[in-house]
């Protein structure tokens, strides 16, 4: 696999030099962009182009030719939409798959395969998310459609790159953990673990046509009524807004930075500001 690297301006808008909390995974993502064309280098053009003018950016594009690098790996890109703190940005190394017509998008999907298990081996780390995941964007597209493949599909294609097939994943700098891993895969949170969770959808409160009872908001991701203080509304949704004022049940939020009080694993349940929550969408931020 050829990487290239085109490295963005240091302190612009696309690459501020912010580093990353940690790294915890890689988030994949499809450009969405099917004009003629538009691969990594007409990619990797637009953010150099644009780096002083607009903050999206993205570590990795990668088309079936080869993988671009734009943001070194210590480095925050702004591609998950979850806000300057939120740990899509702040601890996942970001990939873009393009999917304009003249690219073959089977051999597109494999290189960032390749890639993203290069990528865990190199740190240390297994999670592997979707854009999906931090703000209910339907991204990857064409992965999430099954298209050349479903994720399932791409989780096993990395861990096969990781344990060296075909193309054999960078060896590791420290130990690798046995195999890739979607965040659906979640591991057991701990006592006193900083969480917060990924982008939940809300919902009317059973038996009535409101999200909003008595201070809460429903979120049936999280398993009930969360109080509207712990929560923040998540960029990239469906009332067109991210003011804390919820318009309509296509809001998305997420659980804001908290402590976990105590955990019921066979529950799969999370105790945090002295109530209970489905540990499923809470995200360590240790």
């Amino acid at each position: 696999m050829n990487i290239e690297k085109r490295i963005l301006p240091f302190g612009t808008m696309k690459r501020p030099g912010t580093k990353l909390t940690r790294i915890q995974g890689v988030t994949i993502h499809n450009t969405g962009n099917y004009s003629q064309g538009a691969g990594a280098d007409a990619h990797a053009n637009y953010c150099h182009n644009t780096c002083r003018q607009a903050y999206d950016s993205y570590h990795y594009v990668v088309d079936d030719k080869k993988a671009i690098q734009l943001i070194p790996e210590d480095e925050v890109s702004w591609h998950a939409g979850d806000g300057a703190n939120g740990p899509g940005n702040t601890t996942t190394i970001s990939i873009e798959i393009c999917v304009n017509p003249d690219s073959d998008l089977t051999k597109a999907t494999d290189i960032a395969a390749q890639l993203a298990a290069q990528i865990l081996n190199r740190h240390g780390v297994d999670l592997l998310f979707q854009h999906w995941h931090w703000t209910g964007k339907n991204c990857p597209a064409e992965i999430r459609a099954g298209r050349p493949y479903s994720w399932d599909k791409f989780v096993e294609r990395v861990t096969y790159y990781q344990r060296g097939g075909e193309t054999a994943a960078t060896k590791p700098e420290a130990p690798v953990k046995p195999a890739a891993k979607s965040w659906t895969q979640n591991c057991t949170l701990k006592v006193g673990e900083k969480v917060r969770s990924i982008s939940c959808r809300i919902a009317p409160y059973p038996g009535t046509n409101n999200a909003i009872k008595d201070g809460c908001v429903y979120v049936p991701d999280l398993g009930g009524l969360v109080p509207l203080a712990h929560v923040s509304e998540a960029k990239d949704t469906g009332d067109g807004r991210c003011d804390n004022v919820l318009q309509n049940t296509k809001a998305r939020v997420f659980l804001d930075e908290t402590t976990v009080q105590a955990v019921d694993v066979k529950k799969d349940l999370a105790k945090v500001h002295g109530y209970w929550v489905k540990a499923g969408p809470l995200m360590g931020l240790r």
